[in-house]
């Protein structure tokens, strides 16, 4: 049982990685369109950076994880360009960086307490 939690934050990120690509390239006719959007997109990189986070070490391992998860966020707006039915939004691409921005606040203030297995 040890070994499956020594895995599970890698697990649990490339899961999150994962899905977001689909979600993020599917063509919108596949009927998994979430309907509020701009939501989906912060919850989604929330996510994203909450999980990558947990293998931060220092500040500037911090800032470098927050900006590949905004950059991840950017380049799959402009891969959109390329699916039939989508397009790259700039309000995406903010609701992206606002949801990787409160994972890095939620994480300086409350994910290290968990990280550590302290009371919060």
């Amino acid at each position: 049982m040890n070994a499956l939690f020594k895995y599970l934050p890698v697990v649990s990120l490339v899961t999150v990685i994962v899905a977001i690509t689909i979600l993020s390239l599917l063509p919108p006719e596949t009927g998994l369109e979430i309907k509020k959007d701009k939501l989906g997109h912060f919850i989604a990189y929330f996510v994203l950076s909450a999980n990558a986070l947990f293998f931060a070490k220092n500040g500037r391992a911090i800032l470098f994880i927050f900006l590949a998860v905004c950059g991840y966020g950017g380049f799959l707006e402009f891969l959109q360009g390329f699916v039939p039915g989508r397009q790259p939004s700039t309000w995406d691409m903010l609701a992206n960086s606002t949801g990787a921005l409160i994972g890095v606040a939620f994480h300086l203030t409350i994910g290290k307490r968990l990280k550590k297995g302290r009371n919060i």
